[in-house]
């Protein structure tokens, strides 16, 4: 083989269940891991406007608020429920990524474990969330969903890495 033919040719091929660009098998689980850690940021952020804002104790029930699935429209109550709804969708998308994590764990094994972790980890999330309630935000449970939320975020920025 001459020189040109060797610069010329094609790069090898990556063994089948390997590939690492935009498409190949791995493409479903690299966007629903991006979407499920960036749902978990803002869903961080929202929490983060309740304790600001002092709306933790807006809904004194869980998971209903003021005993009505939809709460009154006021200020305090809103923002509370904003944060139960983004953890609803944050809940789901991790699900389907725990879900899509499993089908592709023979290629993406790595990733299966983070998926499954953050799925452990979003359960005992929101049952936290629901102590934090109940308890009144006592110091202790707040901590405890915070220091969660920070191992939540981890797991799903290590599965968003293990996807690509």
């Amino acid at each position: 083989m001459s020189r040109r033919e060797t610069v010329l040719s094609p790069p090898p091929r990556a063994p089948r269940g390997t590939v690492r660009g935009p498409s190949g098998p791995h493409r479903g689980l690299r966007g629903l891991a991006v979407a499920s850690t960036a749902a978990t940021f803002l869903l961080v952020a929202v929490g983060a406007l309740v304790r600001a804002t002092n709306s933790g104790d807006a809904c004194p029930d869980w998971p209903r608020c003021n005993g009505r699935w939809i709460p009154p429209l006021e200020y305090h109550q809103l923002i509370e429920y904003s944060h139960r709804l983004t953890a609803s969708v944050a809940i789901v998308l991790i699900a389907v990524l725990a879900v899509l994590a499993w089908r592709l764990r023979g290629s993406a094994p790595r990733a299966f474990r983070a998926a499954a972790i953050a799925m452990g980890l979003v359960i005992a999330q929101a049952l936290l969330g629901a102590v934090v309630v109940w308890s009144r935000l006592e110091a202790l449970n707040v901590t405890a969903h915070l220091a969660t939320a920070m191992l939540l975020v981890a797991a799903l920025v290590y599965a968003t890495v293990e996807a690509f």
